[in-house]
Formats: structure tokens, C-alpha cells, sequence
């Protein structure tokens, strides 16, 4: 908002702007919050002051010393009144009253005073607006407070669900030992936990030695109403022997009672070989 602006709006508000100076502000005010704002408060201070004027018309050159009084105000050369200036913290309200002082300067100091306790009000009504937003804002922050509260709540809520949940899927869940079968893997780890119900699983090895460069482990699991192993996927070691990864069948095995990891030809195969050893079964 421009300085030439705030004038605008002091004139409008004292009805001092041609037709023409009149329809830029109002094309302005539209599109402009705080000088609509403005404006507004400069007309409602007008319209208060003007109660206590007395019936007589101001003189022919107002205009020109409205402008000079404004001027006079915003470089804080002259301060009509300053005292009741500083109690004001509206910027708004303090300028509508300034505009208004630069018309009725002629008046007597009987209307000097009975502005000044006009101003007075106006600070008064400001405190007491203050302390109702005070009050207003100690209520948001009660219901702020109640909020993170609910929050806080829901959130417990939604992890008691999730840990529910988690213990649905921990009952369905088998826990297997494979035993090895081959005495050089005796000291290997192969635990397996078997989701029935998605058909996925996850497997842990330990204390795995290397296999031959041209061989992977692999992982089979086999129906009991299917002889034929179902591939489960190659498993990759690290140096230290150890493995975790998650598996799922190459199909369905609705009712899986066994698993098996064996010895395969490198990248793994689709059906189970006869030279490939079995190193780990079981269940136990």
C-alpha cells in the first residue's frame, strides 16, 4: 500500500476526492485487502469525529491543508495531541483521527478536547478488544491442547491394532529347524518361518561354508501330498556363511510339511536333480 494511497483513502473517507479520484481507489480497494481495510477504518473514524464538529463548513482551501496536515503527520514534524497518539497501536485508527484533526484544525479547543477524549474511548475500546482476543486465543490453545490429546489417543489406538494385527499373523506363522544330512554341514544353522497363508517365508542361515564356484545353494519345499520338491529359489551366502532371505514357492504348496535345502548347479535348477546332495530337512 502506497503512501498516496493512504491519502486517497483519508479524502474519501472526508468526502474530499473528485468522481474520477473516487473510482481509482474504490478499482484499488478491490484488489487490495489492506487498503480496503484501511479505507474502512478511516471512514468509521470519520463518521464518529464528525458527530462532535460543529454545524459550520469548512473553509474553501481544506483540501489543500487536509494534504499538508497528512504530509506534516507521516514525517512526524507536527503531532496534534501526540499523547493520545501513543495509546493508539491501531496504524489505521491513529491515521483516521490525524485526517480528520487536519480538518477541523479551525475549531475551538473545546473540540480539541472533546476529541481527544473521543480518542480516549477509542483506546479504551481497543484494551478491552484486546483482552477479548487474549481470552480467545487461551481458549484455542485449551482446544489445541484437547486436540493433540485425541491425537494422542488415536494413535495408541491404531498401535494397539497394528500389534493385534501382528500377533494374528505370528499365530499362523511355523517355526522349522532343518537338520543337516551331511556331516561337513553339521555345524550350520538353517531356520525357516513359514507363512501357510500368503506362501512366503523367510530363511536364516549361519555357519554356511562356501559351496564350489559352479554350485548355489537351493531351497525346496515339498507338499506332503506332492512328492515332487517345489523350487523356492537359490540362496546366496556371504563370507562369514551367512544368509537371510525371504522366499515364496515357484507354485502354490497348500500343505507344505517339509523343506530342504540342497546342492545345485550354479543359478539353481527348475526340478530337482539327482547328482544335487540334500544338506539340510526337516522338519525335525
Amino acid at each position: 500500500m502506497t503512501e498516496r494511497q493512504e491519502e486517497q483513502a483519508a479524502l474519501n473517507a472526508l468526502h474530499s476526492l473528485d468522481a474520477h479520484e473516487r473510482q481509482i481507489l474504490h478499482a484499488e480497494i478491490r484488489i487490495n485487502p489492506r487498503l480496503r481495510v484501511l479505507a474502512a477504518e478511516l471512514e468509521e473514524a470519520a463518521s464518529k469525529i464528525a458527530l462532535l464538529l460543529p454545524a459550520e463548513s469548512p473553509p474553501e482551501d481544506d483540501r489543500a491543508l487536509l494534504l499538508k496536515r497528512l504530509k506534516q503527520h507521516r514525517s512526524a514534524t507536527v503531532t496534534p495531541i501526540g499523547a493520545t497518539f501513543r495509546i493508539l497501536r491501531q496504524p489505521g485508527v491513529a491515521w483516521a483521527v490525524a485526517a480528520c484533526l487536519a480538518v477541523i484544525a479551525w475549531n475551538s479547543r473545546g473540540v480539541i478536547r472533546s476529541l481527544t477524549q473521543e480518542m480516549e474511548a477509542l483506546a479504551q475500546s481497543e484494551s478491552t478488544a484486546r483482552n477479548v482476543a487474549a481470552d480467545a486465543l487461551g481458549k484455542v490453545a485449551g482446544l489445541e491442547n484437547k486436540l493433540a490429546d485425541a491425537t494422542d489417543v488415536s494413535q495408541r489406538l491404531a498401535g494397539e491394532i497394528t500389534d493385534l494385527k501382528q500377533m494374528n499373523v505370528v499365530a499362523r506363522l511355523e517355526v522349522t529347524s532343518l537338520r543337516a544330512t551331511v556331516r561337513k554341514f553339521e555345524e550350520g544353522v538353517a531356520v525357516i518361518v513359514w507363512d501357510g497363508e500368503k506362501q512366503e517365508g523367510q530363511l536364516k542361515l549361519e555357519k554356511m561354508p562356501p559351496v564350489q564356484a559352479n554350485r548355489d545353494y537351493q531351497l525346496w519345499v515339498i507338499d506332503k501330498k506332492n512328492p515332487a520338491p517345489v523350487s523356492a529359489g537359490v540362496i546366496k551366502v556371504d563370507a562369514r556363511g551367512i544368509a537371510s532371505v525371504a522366499f515364496k514357492p515357484a507354485e502354490p504348496v497348500p500343505s507344505a510339511a517339509k523343506f530342504a535345502i540342497s546342492i545345485e548347479a550354479l543359478g539353481g535348477v527348475a526340478k530337482k536333480s539327482s547328482d544335487g546332495p540334500i544338506i539340510f530337512a526337516g522338519p525335525q
